[in-house]
């Protein structure tokens, strides 16, 4: 799970309970209700991964240019 630099050891602890919870009932077929409520897993696991997709992943995509899906199937796409 990502956590920004400086962020304090107990609030990393404190995010990464909900999504390995998360992550074990999506694993265990349960992607659309738990104890917590109906599709909360997938709601849990999508919001981990909004920031590092906004802060580091979209950015280096555009960079390069990567800004809408490749045509083919994934084999035929180019390595980065």
């Amino acid at each position: 799970m990502y956590s920004a630099p400086g962020t304090p050891p107990r609030q990393a602890v404190e995010r990464t309970g909900p999504y390995l919870e998360a992550t074990t009932a999506l694993a265990d077929g349960r992607s659309g209700s738990t104890d917590s409520g109906p599709g909360v897993p997938r709601q849990t696991v999508v919001g981990a991964l909004e920031r590092p997709w906004d802060t580091v992943t979209a950015p280096v995509l555009d960079a390069l240019g990567r800004t809408a899906a490749l045509p083919g199937p994934p084999e035929n796409w180019p390595s980065l």
